[in-house]
């Protein structure tokens, strides 16, 4: 059985996909290393200029998220869907 961080590790580069860079644990935390994205998380842009998002700018967005997604489901054979 392959781990999900061996997966990980095995994806190629694509635009749409931040780079995993490895984990660190502790007995308290997982912290997961990943590539810096300029200007920050998606979350905090929506939240921050959520009245400033266009219906092209959003529908942008969730393109950019479903080319990643089935770049992933591509790369591993995988089938089965997010909510």
């Amino acid at each position: 059985k392959v781990s999900f961080l061996t997966l990980i590790r095995t994806l190629q580069r694509h635009p749409n996909i931040c780079e995993f860079y490895g984990v660190i644990t502790t007995i308290e935390e997982v912290i997961i290393v990943s590539e810096l994205v300029s200007g920050g998380s998606l979350d905090h842009f929506l939240q921050d200029n959520s009245k400033l998002i266009t219906p092209d700018l959003f529908i942008s967005f969730a393109k950019d998220i479903c080319c990643g997604m089935q770049f992933i489901h591509v790369s591993w054979n995988l089938n089965f869907f997010y909510q």
